[in-house]
């Protein structure tokens, strides 16, 4: 069993650190301090009455499904998505799950790639970044109308 006095310090550590930024949610409290490899905006955006009531047993239950993400996206943030969405839509016809990963994906790769070239000794980077530059560029090759340019991303 673990301790039960550990429960008393840990929660004076949260009411300290709570009352100096009273406008954070409990849930941006623990993400901050845990600092966890994954996102978590479940519990980062949970609403301290939503944590009260969950708690307590009176809180919805709501099944995790996996395959899903919840984001909370700023209004110019949204349109950049939307936009993105839009675009492969007008270049790939509708965006169906397949489509939009494998294209996502081509570009997060295609940047984080560059960004690692320009700030790390290129020796194991330069195959994977020519590989996914390459691939980008096909992709963009295939979907872009004739006689038009296309500026790479980044």
């Amino acid at each position: 069993m673990r301790d039960p006095n550990r429960i008393i310090p840990v929660l004076d550590a949260i009411r300290e650190v709570w009352e100096q930024s009273p406008d954070l949610r409990l849930g941006q409290l623990v993400v901050n301090a845990i600092r966890p490899r994954r996102p978590c905006p479940e519990v980062f955006a949970a609403e301290d009455d939503r944590v009260v009531a969950g708690l307590r047993g009176d809180g919805p239950a709501v099944p995790h499904d996996p395959t899903t993400v919840d984001v909370s996206l700023t209004p110019n943030e949204a349109l950049i998505v939307l936009g993105f969405l839009m675009r492969l839509w007008v270049t790939k016809g509708p965006a169906t799950p397949d489509v939009v990963e494998r294209h996502v994906l081509a570009n997060l790769q295609y940047d984080l790639l560059d960004r690692l070239a320009r700030t790390v000794p290129p020796e194991p980077w330069d195959e994977a970044a020519d590989r996914a530059k390459r691939e980008w560029a096909a992709d963009h090759a295939a979907r872009r109308p004739e006689g038009a340019s296309g500026n790479s991303p980044g």
